[in-house]
């Protein structure tokens, strides 16, 4: 028995229910009519986790868990091998920011095995409106308004802060066990916002946020942020957490050594907004910045989206077919590219035997 196990990886903010019924209908998709009666996919989530702090971090951890992963699958099945001749391949499914770290996972792995195979045998990434490049600019020009005063607003909420003069932030500082019980209750009370409201801190309230994040990181105070109290350290982490994509050149490197890897097969799927009432002066509007070169623009595939209202909601509700005019479309596209590829691994292993 062989096994393509489809693993997805949430992104920014995001949890379990971030896909959906994708992953069971994608996997749906692929077995039926499949005629291979010894292989079976397999969707599988990969368990929340922290989309904050240190990004290397949350890379270091995906790599753990994908190995012990496989190892266990390889055990159940007495496999004497696994390293070498393993019956499991991983295609990562990785939205939002979640492609970022799984790039650097199968990089990071091809550049511990090389030449041999890695382990696990990562064959291919499908980045689901992952910004390898970067953010799209429409998704700061379009409804730019009143960025700063929801980025403010959010800040204050985060953080505990009050603006001043002109524009720096003062920070409380955290006094007594009366003062930490205070805060504790606001950070609560903030992921219970978070959660009615559907991505209160997520992409749409970073966005925002990072506008003032880069007034506060400018003012006197940031120097001695060590002072600062437990709600602005909680903004500060998550600006570092997604700080990666402030580094066009790296993103720009990741993404052609990624394309560069004979043994994996890389694509991305891009939400594209095509309601008339959506479009500002006849321009696309992407959540994800495009490539301009030929050979990577073959690897971004547009999943048009009529029912959106902007970036974020098209970008938070790909998985959702209530939400997504183009989910059949997208699901069809990601099935058969899966096949295609994995008919394409299965020969190349025939003809090495």
């Amino acid at each position: 028995m062989k096994t393509i196990l489809l693993v997805f990886v949430h992104g920014f903010k995001g949890g379990l229910d971030t896909f959906g019924r994708f992953p069971q209908d994608l996997q749906e998709s692929l077995s039926t009519g499949s005629t291979l009666c010894d292989l079976e996919y397999r969707s599988i989530i990969y368990p929340p986790y922290e989309t904050k702090g240190d990004f290397q971090l949350a890379v270091s951890k995906l790599r753990d868990w994908l190995q012990e992963t496989v190892i266990d699958i390889e055990s159940e099945r007495g496999t004497a091998s696994p390293t070498i001749n393993g019956s499991v391949k991983i295609v990562l499914l990785a939205h939002s920011m979640g492609g970022l770290v799984s790039a650097d996972v199968i990089l990071a792995m091809h550049q511990d095995y090389a030449p041999a195979d890695s382990f696990p045998h990562v064959i291919g990434l499908v980045a689901l409106d992952s910004p390898m490049l970067g953010l799209a600019p429409s998704l700061w020009l379009n409804g730019a308004g009143d960025l700063f005063q929801r980025g403010k607003s959010l800040y204050d909420s985060a953080a505990g802060l009050t603006a001043i003069g002109s524009g720096l932030f003062a920070s409380k500082v955290i006094q007594g066990q009366k003062q930490k019980t205070i805060e504790e209750s606001k950070e609560q009370e903030l992921e219970e916002k978070k959660k009615k409201k559907g991505g209160y801190l997520g992409w749409r309230g970073l966005t925002a946020l990072s506008a003032v994040g880069a007034l506060a990181a400018g003012g006197a105070l940031y120097a001695q942020k060590e002072t600062l109290s437990r709600g602005y350290s909680w903004v500060s982490d998550h600006l570092e957490f997604i700080g990666t994509l402030r580094k066009s050149q790296e993103l720009s490197d990741r993404t052609i050594r990624l394309n560069s890897l004979d043994s994996v097969r890389f694509s991305c799927y891009y939400t594209l907004l095509t309601n008339k009432s959506s479009i500002v002066d006849g321009a696309d509007r992407t959540f994800v910045l495009l490539p301009k070169g030929d050979l990577l623009k073959s690897r971004f595939h547009a999943q048009e989206n009529v029912q959106a209202s902007d970036e974020v909601a098209a970008h938070t509700g790909m998985f959702l077919r209530e939400k997504n005019s183009g989910y059949d479309s997208m699901l069809r596209g990601i099935a058969g590219a899966i096949k295609e590829h994995w008919r394409c691994v299965f020969l190349c292993e025939v003809e090495r035997l």
